[in-house]
């Protein structure tokens, strides 16, 4: 700025007096906002401050549209959607071509594609018009907030949890697992720099308390809870997805990728996982539950409460049937968890304290990288030993006085995450306890046209209306099906992703 107030001026100022006619950037009885393109400064108004609501951006923006007497703002804006038509047509040529590098099939069933990367096969042109489109949902939801440190990928623009945001534009929520998919994705679809950013600004939402919370916002966090652990796994991926990490260690200094991303994030995620592992791990599974210290010492302030609600918020399966009733949860404070165990999360710990392993050993912390596959391949002996039942002939829940809850949805396969860390001998292509289980898990339920609706052949038209692309929220032959909505019935792409 400058001018008399700012330290600066000279002949710049005098010049932009000049221009705007009605005032310069540093007379205190008005304001202005330039446009810094192609012409220089544009003054757009210079209506007085207290003729303005104090925090009305909008208001602002309508008093500067009205000043635009000279047209220099349209001028501007026309210029601005010239330059991106361009760059969208030169982004989807770049897409085209990053679509045929990344989805070999496109290319297999494509004749000899041109210089764009656009192949004439009907397969091809099928896989080509799913890469636009899921880069599409992806790029739509692309934010960049001043309040983190850069763009992240939000489940959806609908949902904001910031607290009276100056612009509509400012509005947003990470939602801790969904924002670690969307990394996932972003790397799959090449972009990497947009992939990066949005793991960072999740897992760098960690809590005081030491946990990713289930939403975070502009320093708004859900102080109570978390949402399912799959931050090292995610990240794994997007490692060896980026050129892996280094073939062995101890590193070379030279080692190129992603690797320093693992060291970026590394202990925040170890942080979590002990989070977890006091707080939520019941006699060797985990309890979902809620509970926030910050309220606590804060005298009961705070949004978030130590209820059964709250607990089914950090499944992140907001009103899955698995979890209807309200009288298994305990809210004391030695407790503060459902009395349920839980085959889903407890699954999704076990797989993720491996993948944290996995990533120690990667970047030589082996030491911590033995304590963390230990931990993970324990629990994975206790949904073994524990969660399954002989009757629903499926991996469920079950509630702390040893009876199961026979409510199946797609987390009765998160197990299968974990089969090559149960012991060796007892998997021996199905003749065992636990291959039976497994066979009796997938033709029972996830092929079965009346259940999860998974045809083998991946023909869905055999599928009937009501479960017609499969792997339902909930087996569609549960009371709670009919009706459909949310995590009664809707397919989900965390759940598809996972299993």
């Amino acid at each position: 700025p400058g001018g008399p107030r700012g330290g600066g001026g000279g002949e710049e100022e005098e010049e932009e007096e000049e221009e705007g006619g009605r005032g310069g950037y540093n007379s205190p009885s008005t304001t202005a906002l330039r446009f810094r393109l192609d012409k220089g400064p544009v003054a757009l108004t210079t209506r007085r401050p207290s003729a303005l609501p104090k925090d009305n951006r909008k208001e602002r923006v309508a008093v500067a549209e009205e000043g635009d007497e000279s047209g220099a703002c349209s001028a501007a804006y026309s210029s601005l959607n010239n330059r991106l038509l361009s760059a969208r047509e030169r982004e989807i040529n770049r897409m085209k071509r990053r679509a045929a590098a990344s989805i070999p099939a496109a290319a297999d069933e494509s004749s000899p594609s041109s210089g764009d990367g656009e192949g004439s096969g009907a397969q091809g042109d099928d896989f080509l018009d799913t890469y636009f489109g899921v880069s599409a949902a992806v790029m739509w939801n692309l934010v960049y907030t001043p309040a983190e440190e850069g763009p992240v990928v939000p489940v959806s623009r609908g949902w904001n949890k910031v607290l009276d945001p100056v612009v509509d534009d400012f509005q947003y929520v990470i939602f801790e697992w969904d924002n670690f998919f969307a990394s996932l994705v972003s790397s799959t679809l090449g972009y990497t720099d947009i992939a990066v950013s949005n793991i960072i600004q999740t897992v760098k939402s960690i809590t005081a308390a030491g946990f990713v919370p289930n939403y975070s916002a502009a320093g708004i966090k859900s102080e109570d809870r978390t949402e399912p652990p799959i931050g090292a796994k995610v990240l794994e991926a997007l490692i060896e997805g980026n050129g892996g990490f280094s073939s062995s260690p101890p590193r070379s200094s030279s080692s190129s990728g992603l690797e320093w991303v693992a060291e970026l994030l590394v202990d925040d995620l170890i942080r979590w996982n002990e989070w977890m592992f006091d707080n939520r791990q019941k006699e060797g599974l985990i309890a979902l539950g809620s509970y926030s210290i910050e309220k606590v010492l804060n005298k009961g302030q705070g949004a978030d409460d130590n209820n059964m609600q709250a607990a089914r918020f950090e499944s992140g399966l907001d009103n899955s049937p698995m979890y209807d009733g309200e009288d298994f949860y305990n809210s004391s404070k030695e407790a503060h968890t459902m009395e349920l165990w839980d085959v889903g999360f407890s699954s999704l710990f076990a797989a993720d304290s491996l993948a944290l392993g996995r990533i120690l050993t990667r970047i030589n912390r082996t030491t911590e990288a033995r304590f963390f596959t230990e931990r993970g391949e324990a629990m994975a002996r206790e949904i073994y030993a524990r969660l399954w039942d002989d009757q629903s002939e499926a991996f469920v829940n079950r509630f702390f006085n040893g009876s199961f809850n026979r409510r199946v949805t797609p987390t009765s396969f998160y197990p299968l995450l974990l089969v090559g860390h149960v012991p060796t001998e007892t998997m021996d292509g199905g003749s065992s306890s636990i291959g039976r289980n497994i066979n009796q898990l997938l033709h029972s339920w996830f092929f079965n046209a009346s259940r999860f609706c998974v045809a083998p052949d991946g023909d869905f038209v055999k599928n009937n209306d009501t479960c017609y692309w499969g792997l339902p929220s909930i087996s569609a032959d549960d009371p709670a099906f009919p009706a459909l909505g949310y995590w009664r019935g809707f397919v989900w792409g965390p759940m598809a992703q996972i299993v």
